[in-house]
């Protein structure tokens, strides 16, 4: 599976990423890292089979509205999208994300 994994902001992204990114590539996986959010909207998204969110995207690094846009396509067309880690918390800008 192709995996697009978001990484960065205000947390230890730096120390956890390339961890997971081994573990899923040792899984037979192949993962695309980014930490800006243009990977949304830039055709990265829609190479990737899941998205993977080691980010909070909130403050100077919300998302916005084409990114918005652009990520509930994406999982309204059926694709995957994980949360992990304080990933899964809702933007005060974007209520809509913990729907």
């Amino acid at each position: 599976m192709n995996l697009l994994l978001m990484s960065g902001g205000r947390h230890p992204y730096e120390e956890s990423t390339p961890v997971l990114k081994g573990f899923l590539e040792s899984a037979g996986h192949t993962v695309t890292v980014r930490e800006d959010a243009e990977a949304l909207t830039d055709g990265t998204l829609n190479k990737s089979d899941v998205l993977i969110f080691n980010t909070l995207r909130e403050g100077d690094m919300a998302l916005d509205a084409a990114q918005q846009n652009a990520l509930k396509g994406y999982i309204s067309s059926g694709n995957g999208f994980v949360c992990i880690h304080i990933s899964g918390c809702v933007p005060d800008s974007w209520n809509e994300y913990g729907e």
